[in-house]
């Protein structure tokens, strides 16, 4: 109840607070590649003689060791061991090339100023402290640490189309635990705000590391000769590169139209088995009829007819 005065001031009050407020639907891509590129070349030989110095007794022996043949377990790749007379050799050659890459696309669908999280990880467990009785026996305390992809987001939509968005992006991988056991764990991290126009992407973050390491085992200035100088030197080279990038496009959502084209788009992007298996699922949740009466804006004129 109000009075005549305040009546249209009221309509105009409760038609905005009669509106779904809008809502986001924020895109994340992951793109990590690791190139793993190495080589190993070695060459190990042993010359044994008797009677070196022509007195009628002793021996001698010169070698070029080192650790190949007899290495634990038996190295990869060519090997080939000659043994004939007072002379044993033994080549090793290998070339390692490893390609890795993971691509992730986390996607998040949140209202206006309102934060949302995605998990997709798995908890691993790792030994916090260990305590013994006076019978010997041991009681474990364990924690456990999120391994995997989290996103946190807070969006806020602006008048002018932008988005602003309190963003933490974690995507982490487990690499293995240490003698003690505790997790080795690959940490990415972004925590950032940022400002993009609605359906525009930016790049919260990136990385580009290469790693090159060489051991060279040789026998000096001999190792030093050109092209005789591999037989008394063993080489072994690893060029190690990686590649991280983090993409965010959010999406604005202002009425149910555009969430139903957001979700045939999302629908397109599965696997043709996948899309078969929803369909009966879909279609019994969709009223085109209810869409259309929730989607008429609220009535304003006191005369009925509209409104949620």
């Amino acid at each position: 109840m109000a009075t005549p005065e305040n009546m249209e001031l009221l309509k105009q009050i409760l038609a905005q607070l009669d509106k779904i407020p809008e809502q986001v639907m924020i895109e994340t891509l992951i793109v990590e590649a690791t190139l793993d590129n190495s080589s190993k070349f070695g060459v190990e030989w042993k010359y044994a003689s008797g009677n070196p110095l022509k007195s009628g007794s002793g021996t001698g022996t010169s070698e070029g060791n080192f650790g190949l043949g007899n290495a634990s377990p038996a190295l990869q790749g060519f090997r080939y061991t000659l043994t004939g007379g007072d002379l044993t050799g033994f080549i090793n050659m290998l070339q390692t090339d490893k390609k890795f890459q993971v691509l992730s696309t986390p996607r998040i669908f949140t209202s206006n100023n309102v934060e949302a999280q995605i998990n997709i990880s798995q908890s691993i467990p790792y030994v916090l402290s260990t305590r013994e009785d006076a019978n010997g026996n041991l009681t474990f305390n364990y924690a456990f640490q999120d391994v995997g992809i989290v996103l946190t987001v807070t969006p806020r939509i602006t008048a002018n189309g932008y988005v602003t968005m309190d963003v933490n992006q974690t995507a982490n991988d487990l690499q293995g635990f240490t003698d003690f056991n505790a997790p080795i764990v690959n940490q990415r991290q972004a925590d950032t705000t940022v400002s993009v126009r609605d359906g525009e992407t930016i790049i919260l973050g990136g990385i580009i590391r290469n790693n090159v390491t060489s051991t060279v085992k040789k026998v000096p200035l001999l190792g030093d000769i050109p092209i005789l100088g591999n037989l008394f030197r063993s080489t072994d080279k690893s060029n190690v590169k990686t590649e991280l990038l983090v993409f965010l496009t959010p999406r604005i959502v202002k009425d149910p139209e555009e969430a139903r084209k957001l979700r045939e788009d999302e629908l397109k992007r599965l696997s043709k088995p996948t899309q078969k298996a929803l369909e009966p699922e879909l279609r019994r949740g969709y009223d085109p009829d209810k869409d259309k009466k929730h989607s008429n804006p609220p009535d304003t004129t006191g005369k009925g007819g509209g409104g949620n």
